[in-house]
């Protein structure tokens, strides 16, 4: 009798420990900083590709694709002609705005494209608008909070860091960390 009760403790402690072991996790743990040319939204990772190109000293244009790809062969997710701007007046280099509500001379207009998710978002002092998986955001943000920081030098060197962790309408978290150390297309 204590063999066969033994054996069931060993029996349900196996068990147990094969149930927790194929627990789902999420991709990217809570709290920790995300790693060069990641991208999270609704708590899945996506590795990216960054492709810059400088079109002159008042911009440079990022696009980013996932590694991961369709049945089609396109990335699942891509930042699509994400445009660095500079001017006299204003430049977008070692800036962080809050997308929610940017102030001043703020200005972004962000896209994604591809099966994950689809969405352009605009804003600046003067307002906001956009598109989330075909629903549309009129005369305000399609964030509901978040930032948007940009780190580079405008020197023609493609070197740029583009982060952004907000909150969208959907309720969606989106979290995007794209390092690119120089112009075409990088790892």
């Amino acid at each position: 009798m204590k063999k066969r009760l033994l054996f069931c403790f060993v029996a349900l402690a196996t068990t147990l420990m094969f149930v927790a072991c194929d627990k789902d996790e999420p991709d990217q743990p809570a709290g920790e900083p995300l790693a060069d040319n990641t991208l999270v939204y609704d708590g899945v990772t996506y590795e990216m590709i960054p492709f810059v190109e400088i079109y002159n000293d008042n911009l440079t244009m990022l696009n980013a694709f996932s590694k991961d790809t369709s049945a089609d062969g396109q990335p699942k997710i891509m930042l699509d002609h994400f445009h660095i701007r500079s001017n006299n007046e204003y430049s977008d280099w070692n800036t962080t705005t809050n997308l929610a509500h940017p102030t001043g001379e703020e200005f972004y207009e962000i896209a994604f494209m591809g099966e994950v998710l689809t969405m352009v978002g605009h804003g600046s002092v003067n307002g906001a608008g956009g598109m989330i998986d075909g629903v549309e955001y009129e005369n305000e943000s399609v964030f509901n909070s978040g930032t948007l920081k940009i780190t580079g030098e405008n020197d023609g060197s493609g070197k740029v860091l583009v982060e952004l962790d907000c909150v969208l309408k959907n309720g969606k978290t989106l979290k995007m960390k794209i390092r690119s150390e120089h112009t075409g297309m990088g790892e």
